[in-house]
């Protein structure tokens, strides 16, 4: 079984965060401006965090366009618990 920290070489690593852009053609009504990007077109995101045999720990998908690995994993229930203790 492999072991984060045997592959990173970080005390305490437990996995691996990565964030994707998923393209959309488009996206109507009040909600358009939220998935717009800087880019130039409309987009989710996608954001997980995978052990170090390649499974997803956590998954979330539909944040904002735009919006980076680090916001998304700022507002993860991991981060809040991080953060608090």
């Amino acid at each position: 079984m492999a072991d984060m920290k045997a592959i990173s070489g970080l005390e305490g690593c437990v996995g691996a965060i990565d964030g994707s852009f998923i393209g959309m053609k488009g996206c109507g009504g009040d909600w358009q401006h939220k998935f717009w990007c800087d880019k130039g077109f409309y987009l989710l995101t996608l954001f997980t965090i995978e052990d170090a045999e390649y499974k997803f720990m956590y998954v979330d998908v539909g944040k904002d366009g735009g919006v980076g690995d680090i916001q998304c994993f700022h507002d993860t229930p991991i981060m809040r618990e991080l953060i608090s203790g």
